[in-house]
């Protein structure tokens, strides 16, 4: 199984460059359709940052979504890979559109 996902019509490009690896917290780069993201998994949440191509942060033009972790409560830093992966391909699409609606506020 390839770590990189293979786009279609309705599944975004993501590259993973990076992880998902370590723990507490669990941690991943790469880009969602040429824009770079961060993914963390700890305490009892995972979040997705999704900015530009330059940066991730949402500081420097980027947005964060965060979602409740659905493992046993405050052990979303030993995640498994897997289970990252899984949170980042079902959520590439929202974190993109928060970020393409904060563009557009801009």
């Amino acid at each position: 199984m390839s770590l990189n996902s293979k786009p279609t019509n309705k599944t975004p490009d993501i590259k993973f460059s990076i992880g998902p690896s370590g723990s507490c917290p669990v941690q991943a780069e790469g880009t969602i359709n040429g824009k770079r993201f961060y993914f963390r998994a700890r305490k009892s949440t995972m979040q997705l940052f999704i900015g530009n191509t330059k940066s991730a942060i949402p500081k420097a033009g980027g947005v964060m979504l965060e979602k409740p972790y659905k493992g046993e409560e405050g052990m979303a830093g030993h995640a498994c890979p897997n289970e990252c992966r899984d949170f980042i391909w079902k959520h590439a699409g929202e974190a993109l559109s928060l970020q393409a609606s904060q563009e557009m506020a801009m």
